[in-house]
């Protein structure tokens, strides 16, 4: 059930959905990967909690349409039973603030950026959440 397209590559696992994300985003392709990642989310995640490593090491930001995009789809994730999400970005305070605005709050949902992917890996494993196939 791997997604790859030439902006991203979205890997689920059983309770973990990994996000690759490469390239400057547009609305346009903003609408896709939500499309997509909303595909996935009701087929394996329904009822359950689940965790997200999102990985932006090679995404060069969006437009404000994505923008808007993206702030939608994470409050719905969050009602989505996602309880832990993990941002790996480069270290970039432009890339901070974008997702600075673009990320959700609640009670049952953390969420944390890291300059390494291992280190994200592991916050992720201690609350449960690995990189097990389905």
């Amino acid at each position: 059930m791997k997604i790859e397209t030439n902006f991203y590559t979205i890997t689920p696992y059983q309770n973990l959905l990994h996000l690759e994300m490469i390239a400057a985003w547009d609305e346009k392709v903003a609408i896709g990967f939500r499309t997509d990642t909303a595909k996935i989310i009701s087929k394996l995640y329904q009822n359950k909690s689940w965790g997200m490593l999102s990985d932006r090491r090679q995404w060069e930001l969006n437009t404000p349409g994505a923008e808007q995009v993206f702030k939608k789809a994470a409050k719905t994730e969050i009602t989505q039973n996602l309880t832990h999400g993990a941002i790996v970005i480069e270290n970039s305070e432009l890339k901070k603030l974008q997702l600075k605005n673009m990320l959700s709050k609640a009670k049952h949902y953390q969420t944390k950026l890291f300059y390494d992917i291992e280190d994200a890996k592991e916050w992720l494993a201690d609350a449960g959440y690995r990189m097990i196939p389905l």
